[in-house]
């Protein structure tokens, strides 16, 4: 299948510190060897006494709330032990920290239905730190060891998102089947013509079965435009971000064509809906 070119967000903590752009796949999560002295031993009392029976995994798309299309759930005790591991092991980085936005959202639930609601950063390559932060507060991060974040990594990695469960969430999936939830896609572009806050999600399946995701966020009259192809297997992982102003349309007697527009870096983003479609 095709893939997306555009801005590359930066993952790096060095580089998320600091606000400048980086490639993910070159950088990994936390990658700064030079803020390792400074991390100090964070207080993991909200850990204290915690046993989940579940986590439930998501591709984030923004601070301070969770996304509801779920990716899949871990429930295994080695998995959730795995998991809260890492989060316990972690330190806390000093100061209040201005990132890119989080890669993942993971909700841990217990028995009780007590809930650690936790945004997740943890790159492409393996041997890299990670880093995440709890929902409730998005000034605070804590660093993962590169040791633990392999094992999310991995853990993440085994999640299937099937076409049937993209639909289900509500996102538009482009499949060896067709096309569906086309009526998303429509609403999304009525509401940037009348400069309505609105969002997107689409989801294009490769010949081998492997998600490739696309996100389109609309807000303050810009639309942010992320391309995300950490789950497609055969292809280069790495997620992409890029900053656009509107929507083109051109019709044809197949259907309607959209590219983006005004867009801060050049972008190969088309979406087609067949005549029966439009």
């Amino acid at each position: 299948m095709g893939k997306w070119k555009a801005v590359v967000i930066a993952i790096g903590l060095a580089v998320m510190l600091v606000g400048c752009g980086a490639r993910e796949s070159e950088q990994g999560a936390v990658g700064a060897s030079s803020l390792a002295g400074e991390v100090s031993e964070a207080a993991q009392t909200s850990w204290s006494g915690f046993s989940p029976t579940s986590a439930t995994v998501s591709r984030s798309q923004r601070f301070g709330s969770v996304y509801s299309a779920a990716l899949g759930k871990l429930s295994e005790a080695k998995e959730l032990k795995s998991i809260v591991g890492a989060m316990k092991n972690a330190k806390q980085i000093p100061g209040m920290l201005d990132v890119a936005n989080p890669e993942y959202d993971v909700v841990l639930t217990d028995k009780n239905g007590g809930k650690r609601e936790l945004h997740l950063w943890l790159g492409t390559l393996k041997g890299k730190d990670g880093m995440y932060m709890f929902v409730s507060d998005t000034g605070t991060g804590y660093k993962i060891d590169s040791e633990d974040a392999d094992d999310l990594r991995e853990l993440i990695g085994k999640i299937e998102y099937s076409s049937e469960q993209a639909i289900a969430n509500g996102e538009i999936v482009q499949s060896i089947r067709g096309l569906a939830n086309t009526d998303r896609w429509l609403d999304f572009v009525k509401s940037v013509g009348e400069g309505k806050s609105a969002e997107v999600h689409i989801v294009t399946y490769s010949i081998e079965g492997d998600p490739i995701f696309q996100d389109l966020l609309f807000e303050n009259g810009t639309i942010v435009y992320t391309t995300d192809t950490t789950m497609d297997k055969f292809g280069v992982p790495e997620r992409t971000r890029s900053f656009c102003k509107g929507i083109d349309n051109a019709k044809s007697e197949q259907g309607t064509k959209y590219t983006l527009n005004q867009c801060d870096e050049p972008v190969h983003f088309e979406f087609d809906i067949p005549m029966e479609n439009d």
